[in-house]
């Protein structure tokens, strides 16, 4: 899933700041987070506008093993942002 503009990085930043972890190099400022391992979660910040995008975690994965294909995805739309 793809989300853009859905929320304000404020209300997005407590809540991936409580069990996420931050990821350099994505727009201006980015998280990361397993949500309730069944989803990789990012958000980010790029310039005004918020970023989410949620890949569902395969029952034989995991979340780390995840979290390069949502870099990688972010990485893509991010500039797209600007």
């Amino acid at each position: 899933m793809l989300q853009i503009d859905t929320f304000s990085w404020s209300s997005l930043e407590g809540m991936m700041k409580k069990d996420g972890t931050p990821v350099p190099g994505v727009g201006d400022a980015a998280m990361f987070r397993d949500n309730s391992g069944r989803f990789a979660e990012l958000a980010a910040r790029v310039g005004n506008r918020t970023l989410i995008i949620q890949m569902g975690v395969p029952f034989s994965s995991t979340t780390e093993n995840v979290k390069p294909n949502v870099i990688a995805l972010a990485n893509a739309i991010a500039p797209q942002l600007k």
